[in-house]
């Protein structure tokens, strides 16, 4: 189905969200319910992944192919918000977003709104402006979907790394596209605007737990003009990398373990979760300082002050260090004897 640009009605006060089932996790419940509270005379909708297959089977017959072979949900979840705002138009975002003010004033007198990644996000994946996809805006129709959707049917649908999710139907996609699209209609957002904290940063990390001063960080946020936190949830990637494999995981020789505890950030690549073959890859990667259980390898490992505690860890979940690279780092010794001693407590 191929609507028309409705560009002098303006962008649809739709909001659309999805997830696997209409039963939202309760971590995400209160963001969820912030674009409602902000935004009261937006239609709100939550579309299931059986809700996404007959959508696209229903209007884009032509993309159930690539739609089914897709390796994993989180692409399905990103072709279907491209696919959802070239038909019915609107706003889509991830539900580990919060909203903190109406977005009217972003999407006004605009055809397709869109935002920047924190830079350093961007430098991990060696680009210079990395586009993300958490938080779009569009009417309906709009060309710059169709050249994305056109691009996605040229992509092998399978996937194996990381990498290339963000490549196939990803940030990294995305912005490939916007880099060559002739267009002057798109409206970029920086990054302050909907991405004000890096997921790496401290600032993150006391959102995430609602410790310290997070609530005097939300309201600088809104200070500031921002309109919405992304929280990079990115469960989708511990889904992607499989089971743990983990079974004894103070002996894998070469590596110091911190049981619930990562560093957020300084990826290189994920390697699966099979913790023997992880350290293996490691251990040949020069490059590589540590890796955690999510099965990413790291080229730099922060300070313990900033690391992070592990979401709903069960014990063989953590962050492992090259020892010999130990005396390089800046770790707190009395915070690594809490932590491993917190463990054995467990």
């Amino acid at each position: 189905m191929r609507p028309e640009v409705s560009r002098h009605m303006g962008i649809p006060k739709i909001i659309h969200q999805t997830w696997k089932t209409r039963e939202i996790p309760n971590e995400w419940k209160e963001f969820h319910q912030t674009w409602g509270e902000y935004n009261p005379d937006w239609q709100h909708i939550i579309w299931t992944d059986e809700d996404c297959l007959q959508f696209v089977y229903k209007h884009f017959p032509e993309f159930l192919n690539t739609f089914t072979s897709y390796s994993y949900n989180i692409q399905r979840a990103d072709a279907f918000r491209y696919l959802v705002l070239y038909l019915h138009g609107g706003l889509y975002v991830d539900l580990d977003f919060e909203c903190l003010r109406p977005v009217d004033d972003l999407v006004v007198n605009r055809s397709f709104v869109i935002g920047k990644e924190p830079r350093i996000h961007a430098k991990w994946h060696g680009a210079k402006v990395l586009i993300s996809n958490a938080f779009m805006a569009s009417v309906p129709g709009h060309p710059f979907l169709l050249e994305i959707i056109e691009t996605m049917k040229k992509m092998n649908p399978r996937s194996t790394s990381h990498r290339e999710v963000l490549e196939t139907t990803g940030p990294l996609m995305v912005t490939n596209v916007l880099n060559n699209y002739s267009g002057k209609d798109i409206c970029v957002l920086n990054a302050h605007i909907l991405y004000p904290f890096a997921s790496n940063k401290k600032e993150m990390c006391m959102l995430r737990n609602k410790k310290g001063d997070y609530l005097r960080l939300k309201k600088q946020c809104r200070e500031n003009e921002t309109y919405g936190i992304h929280y990079w949830s990115n469960t989708w990637a511990r889904t992607l990398a499989g089971q743990l494999i983990n079974p004894d995981p103070f002996s894998v020789e070469g590596y110091q373990f911190y049981p619930g505890m990562d560093s957020r950030g300084y990826d290189i690549s994920n390697m699966g979760r099979d913790i023997s073959r992880l350290a293996v890859e490691c251990e040949n990667n020069e490059k590589a300082m540590g890796f955690n259980t999510d099965g990413f390898l790291k080229y730099n490992i922060r300070p313990m002050c900033h690391w992070v505690e592990v979401e709903n860890w069960g014990g063989n979940e953590g962050l492992y260090v090259k020892k010999r690279l130990l005396s390089k780092l800046r770790l707190h010794k009395k915070s690594v004897f809490r932590t491993v001693l917190g463990f054995l407590g467990r």
